[in-house]
């Protein structure tokens, strides 16, 4: 719970705190009158946490933090400022269904003229109320608990283009990892039945573990599928229904975030088969190695036939083309050598500068490091894979810039 006379002075005081002095701050005497010196060293370590991942509220006074898990859920401010590309102008009311920190509902908003934010957990919940009246000071309602369907139905009714997100929990009471998206909570199933027959639009953000076109094919009519990486690492898999003009075909969209905040996204052509051509790497020739967020199911393999790329490994998601391609969504490598042993080669060149990526092989990219005192410098990288025989490939390659 929040402390009786917390203000802005005492954030102030966690925030300027060195790691240090929050390890001793427990044992000295207290500081603040009817706030805990604990309280304070729990809320200095969260306010290092969000100034890292929440950049632009750290510059927002008297911010507070629930808990640590709050904060690892949450969605990064780069992500959350991109998927408010999502949200149409013509948006009366954004609803977040899931607001945990309100990252998402607060960023997605921010030119809309309502948003109501329902969050299950009171200890979050209350948080969250004392974070709105410093972001978002007007227009802006807090509701402890889940959505009902009631809620939903009222929060349509008298609205042109209501716009309602959820992010859902994939944890359970206990804490255990959910492994399916219909048994996270808020159910997404209830709440597109309750809204698929109004004007209504529903972002879902789901686990990148999760199939979106399962996902689709069980819940009808999405007009968009995004796959997003950050940095080359899948974050969030989101799926966009426009109940106002649902659709037979889904568009999806590999989308690749970097953490200087530029956006590259690509349409994945899906209605093919996904069997590009087999072959072997070449020395010469160009390894192809797509983002983190086409080398999920077989969307690397739509790309790959549509482009007429080889496919080298179909389970490491690596491909070949004997010409450098033009707008390759990912890594280009040139093939310098194909090593015939990793273990001569690397007694060879103990202690030297080579990067490692190791895909589908029976070590780890961290042991071959250490086994030859690699370190990871330039642009040097050696690949390891296996081929689609379950043959061991080694390759010495250049990442180009």
């Amino acid at each position: 719970m929040l402390p009786e006379s917390l203000n802005e002075q005492v954030i102030a005081f966690c925030k300027a705190l060195a790691p240090g002095e929050i390890e001793k701050l427990v044992f000295k005497k207290q500081v603040f009158s009817g706030i805990p010196n604990s309280w304070l060293a729990t809320q200095s370590s969260l306010q290092a946490i969000a100034a890292k991942k929440i950049p632009a509220w750290d510059k927002i006074p008297g911010l507070v933090y629930p808990d640590k898990e709050a904060l690892e859920q949450c969605t990064s401010e780069i992500v959350a400022s991109w998927k408010k590309s999502l949200v149409p102008k013509e948006t009366d009311l954004l609803a977040d269904l899931s607001a945990g920190l309100g990252v998402d509902g607060f960023t997605l908003a921010a030119e809309i003229s309502d948003l109501v934010l329902f969050e299950p957990d009171e200890n979050r919940a209350e948080y969250l109320v004392q974070n709105a009246s410093k972001i978002r000071p007007s227009s802006t309602k807090v509701i402890c608990g889940p959505a009902s369907d009631s809620d939903l139905e009222t929060l349509v009714e008298g609205k042109k283009s209501p716009f309602f997100y959820v992010d859902p929990d994939r944890r359970n009471v206990e804490g255990k990892r959910l492994s399916h998206w219909r048994d996270c909570q808020p159910d997404v199933s209830r709440i597109y039945a309750v809204l698929k027959n109004t004007p209504a639009r529903l972002l879902v953000k789901f686990s990148p573990l999760d199939d979106p076109e399962e996902i689709c094919a069980a819940l009808l009519g999405a007009k968009e599928v995004y796959i997003v990486s950050v940095h080359n690492e899948v974050k969030e898999v989101l799926v966009l229904w426009d109940f106002s003009a649902l659709t037979e075909t889904t568009d999806y969209y590999a989308c690749n975030l970097l953490r200087s905040g530029q956006l590259d996204c690509r349409k994945i052509p899906i209605q093919l088969s996904g069997r590009p051509l087999p072959g072997r790497a070449q020395k010469g020739h160009f390894l192809l190695d797509p983002w983190a967020a086409l080398r999920k199911g077989r969307f690397s393999k739509c790309m790959a036939e549509e482009a007429g790329w080889t496919q080298i490994s179909g389970n490491a998601r690596l491909y070949s083309a004997a010409d450098l391609p033009l707008f390759f969504p990912g890594r280009i490598f040139r093939i310098d050598d194909i090593i015939d042993g990793l273990s001569s080669f690397g007694k060879q060149r103990s202690g030297m500068d080579f990067h490692v990526i190791s895909r589908n092989f029976p070590e780890t990219a961290e042991q071959i490091r250490k086994q030859f005192k690699w370190t990871e410098r330039g642009n040097d990288f050696i690949i390891c894979f296996c081929n689609d025989a379950g043959e061991k490939v080694i390759l010495k390659t250049k990442l180009l810039d």
